[in-house]
């Protein structure tokens, strides 16, 4: 099994056809620019990747929700999803 980091890195091989991966991650980052910092959390954030063809796959990728701090002000909601096929 050859994994992905979702919405990080893409690995050189597609799952096998008509199989079905699942992974999910969970990411932190931080940014500090002068005197202001902003946190930002991501969960799940994940990746379901379908074997259409020997050579082909369909992928399904979403982040659940996104939690935001910058200072004082904080923010949390969905974030969108998307798909592609990839070869």
């Amino acid at each position: 099994m050859v994994t992905d980091r979702p919405s990080e890195s893409a690995g050189p091989s597609v799952v096998p056809r008509f199989a079905l991966q699942i992974e999910a991650g969970y990411k932190f980052s931080r940014f500090d620019q002068g005197e202001k910092r902003t946190d930002t959390q991501q969960l799940p954030d994940l990746l379901l990747r379908f074997g259409a063809f020997e050579r082909i796959e369909a992928r399904l990728t979403m982040t659940g929700f996104s939690f935001k701090n910058e200072g004082s002000r904080k923010k949390a909601g969905r974030e969108p999803s998307s798909t592609c096929p990839t070869r």
